[in-house]
Parts: C-alpha cells; structure tokens; sequence
C-alpha cells in the first residue's frame, strides 16, 4: 500500500490512543514510529493492546510495551519471503527501499 494510507502509531502514543486506532481503522496490528514514517521502531496488535487496557495500563506510552517489528527489503523474491512468513512468528512486514527507509508501494 501507499505509505500515505499506512495505518501507524507514534512510540509517544498512549496505550489506549493505539487501541482506539486499532479498533477506527479496523487493523489488528499496527506499526510503531519513532521520528517519521521511515522510522518504524516496533508493532503493536489488537490483543494486546486490549488486555493492556483491562490491566490499568491504558495511560503508558506504547513504546513501553511495543513488540520487535520485522523488515523485508523491497528485492526480496516472494517465494523466499513466504518461507520466512512460515518459519516467523511475525505477521506484518515492513518493506524498506534500497536506503532503508519505509518502501512506497502503488499499484
């Protein structure tokens, strides 16, 4: 997708701002930036979040509770990024372009 319709959330973000973007925008995980859109510093999902908020927590940055994000360089072939998705535990992937930032994606 176009980095302009990218569905993000800042690490400064609180917990309870990510969850109510999660749910508005339908999108079970969501990627954390720190400074810009070429920096994705981690990945929040849904789930967590909510369980988060259950346990008073709702009012902590998402920094503090953000997991690893994962990144695929733009050149890698399908067929080798499908046997990563499988051997992974990650399910959201964030493409960078030959200088490493977030890749720019348009049909």
């Amino acid at each position: 997708m176009p980095r302009i319709d990218m569905v993000d959330v800042s690490s400064d973000a609180t917990i309870r701002t990510a969850l109510d973007t999660a749910i508005e925008t339908g999108r079970s995980r969501l990627p954390v930036l720190g400074e810009g859109v070429d920096d994705v510093v981690g990945i929040v999902n849904l789930r967590h979040l909510a369980g988060l908020v259950a346990e008073g927590l709702g009012d902590e940055q998402v920094k503090n509770h953000m997991g690893e994000a994962s990144f695929v360089p733009e050149t890698k072939k399908v067929a080798s990024l499908l046997t990563q998705i499988r051997q992974g535990q990650s399910h959201l992937f964030v493409v960078v372009d030959e200088y490493g930032g977030t890749a720019d994606w348009s049909p």
